[in-house]
């Protein structure tokens, strides 16, 4: 019998064309050395080992992935396929039956995430290990060696400042010292046009507003002017914020919303909570008031709640 650390993983070559394959994968790290731990999503070329998108968040979570996907079809297009873990971001365990009529369980793309990515004709199926996706996992190890010691040399202690980093020194120096030349000189990957990515690079929660005009998202309230009883959409990214969108609106047309009350203990996320902290409320407590009811609205009603 096969002991657990004799398991056998098979060399797989790189595949021959960029954007035939990138490999995606998260990887949590006490970056800044302060006990807190983050996470840098990133997304790796299996033909040539180019980063081809990072982002730091802190937790691995759809709107961090979907920024890796927003540098990868700005700066190169999109892949034919992606392979990531068998993470709950991107595939939900379903019941299917078989040929022979037997109930089987598999893992399908139906979350959010996984949907994102079907819409944009990616294929995207699990590694079922880490060596299977051997590219995407070096990379991290790397970036856990080295990136952490970049951050204390440039007193970068923020996620912001992160960012700027991955995306303009530290990814670009990497790609032009580790990337390869693939065996063939065509890219598979496709371009990308801005309304798709404008279009579906967002997280949505539908709900439908009170007689107030106020849409709840697990514990947040917000206005959004104009729609009374109405259905909407909130949408969420780290690039563009929050707003609302009108259900069937093939335009994607974006309305303001407005903050109106906040459940900190709430079941939502770290990472949007953070969104909605950095989006309403950084440096504006103290007016927090003043700058997000206006005087004699149907708001009057709800603002004692936030007092």
């Amino acid at each position: 019998m096969r002991k657990r650390g004799d398991q056998i993983h098979p060399y797989r070559p790189r595949k021959e064309h960029r954007g035939e394959l990138v490999q995606i994968d998260g990887t949590p790290y006490d970056w800044f050395g302060d006990g807190h731990v983050r996470c840098i999503q990133a997304a790796v070329d299996d033909a040539t080992g180019e980063v081809v998108g990072a982002y730091m968040t802190e937790n691995e979570c759809l709107l961090g992935y979907l920024e890796v996907f927003r540098q990868m079809f700005i700066n190169h297009g999109i892949p034919v396929a992606l392979y990531p873990d068998r993470t709950r971001l991107i595939f939900k365990e379903v019941e299917e039956t078989d040929e022979q009529g037997r109930t089987v369980h598999v893992e399908r793309p139906e979350t959010q995430l996984g949907k994102i990515i079907t819409l944009f004709g990616i294929d995207v199926f699990p590694a079922h290990s880490p060596q299977a996706k051997g590219r995407v996992e070096r990379f991290n190890r790397t970036l856990q060696s080295r990136l952490s010691v970049q951050f204390r040399m440039r007193s970068i202690h923020t996620v912001e400042e992160a960012n700027k980093f991955l995306q303009d020194v530290y990814v670009p120096k990497f790609n032009k010292r580790f990337a390869c030349s693939p065996k063939s000189d065509e890219s598979m990957y496709v371009p990308a046009s801005a309304g798709q990515i404008c279009s579906l690079l967002k997280a949505s929660f539908s709900g439908c507003t009170d007689n107030a005009g106020v849409v709840s998202l697990k514990g947040y309230r917000f206005y959004v002017p104009g729609f009374i009883r109405k259905k909407v959409v909130l949408c969420l990214s780290e690039r563009d914020g929050i707003w609302a969108e009108v259900p069937g609106d093939l335009k994607c047309r974006k309305y303001p919303v407005q903050l109106c009350e906040t459940d900190t203990t709430g079941p939502l996320p770290e990472v949007y909570k953070v969104l909605i902290e950095k989006v309403f409320l950084q440096n504006a407590k103290p007016r927090f008031r003043e700058v997000y009811y206006e005087p004699g609205t149907v708001l009057d009603a709800v603002k004692q709640k936030v007092s």
